[in-house]
């Protein structure tokens, strides 16, 4: 009888890799040396004489990543605001600034919903009222009260300011995500909460706004990631009080041994979040059992 072992899930992508890196046939590794430093569309390169396939397998093989949808980058690129402002640059639609979700990306935050983390982040672009929104396929347009003050320059890329990009998020993108975007720009000293609340009194009534609120009076930035921000969330949903963050445990001589995400000291008791991506395996399983002694 056959007896199934455990393995590792870390080491699984990495041995796909090197494996995918070796069936690489040299046309698509010249043709790599060929592809712009610089993202560049997909499009284009399929133009350029490049075989869909070959982009398939580069990508499979992690020499090339996907920046925005239909938008690809050499994987020993940096990914910083310049490269995504290139990317960006791209696609955006003449007149429109970069909003919502992508403006957040921008900026260094992800604001894709939980399960979506994998996919390319589409590109959502915000053009004046009485404009005509973008038909694209790949690009989400909306038409909005877009004045000046709500513009910023990114790295050449006309986008809307954090402090918008934050109310907007606040108010049209799934609750918990929501709130996640806000902890992490505040987190980042990318936004201030009491501009925020003036600001969402530029819609008091409209749709959501409230909701808006009510995030914006929940915004923390002690949250160190968005399953915090999205844990807490779920504590205030069910009518318990907001928990207290990042308490420390102290060891015999008085010094932090240790922090837990959330919970009520005076309670003695807490909770963690334990994304995948830092949990997931049999070392990282092993080492927060260990931690929990």
């Amino acid at each position: 009888m056959q007896t199934r072992g455990t393995v590792d899930n870390a080491i699984v992508p990495a041995v796909l890799e090197a494996t995918l890196v070796r069936m690489l046939s040299d046309a698509a590794l010249r043709l790599l040396a060929d592809l712009p430093n610089e993202p560049f569309l997909r499009s284009a390169a399929l133009r350029g004489g490049i075989s869909k396939d070959h982009l398939v397998t580069l990508t499979a093989a992690g020499l090339l990543r996907r920046s925005l949808w239909g938008v690809l980058v050499k994987e020993n690129l940096p990914d910083d605001v310049r490269a995504r402002a290139a990317a960006v640059c791209l696609v955006l639609p003449s007149g429109a600034a970069v909003c919502r979700g992508t403006a957040a990306w921008l900026f260094g935050i992800d604001a894709r919903r939980p399960g979506t983390h994998t996919q390319n982040p589409p590109l959502e672009c915000a053009v004046p009222q009485r404009s005509t929104p973008v038909r694209r396929w790949g690009v989400r347009s909306y038409v909005t009260d877009l004045i000046d003050e709500d513009v910023v320059d990114v790295a050449g890329v006309a986008c809307v300011s954090p402090n918008r990009t934050a109310v907007d998020l606040a108010r049209w993108a799934m609750p918990a995500v929501g709130l996640g975007v806000l902890d992490a720009m505040a987190r980042r000293t990318l936004i201030d909460v009491a501009e925020l609340l003036d600001l969402a009194d530029r819609w008091r009534g409209d749709r959501f706004i409230a909701r808006a609120r009510r995030l914006i009076g929940l915004c923390d930035p002690r949250a160190e990631s968005p399953g915090e921000s999205w844990l807490r969330l779920r504590f205030a949903d069910a009518g318990f009080p907001v928990p207290e963050l990042q308490i420390p445990l102290v060891d015999e001589s008085g010094a932090e041994a240790r922090r837990l995400d959330l919970g009520y000291p005076e309670y003695r008791y807490a909770w963690e979040y334990d994304g995948e991506e830092h949990h997931r395996g049999a070392a990282a399983e092993e080492s927060d059992r260990a931690r929990r002694v």
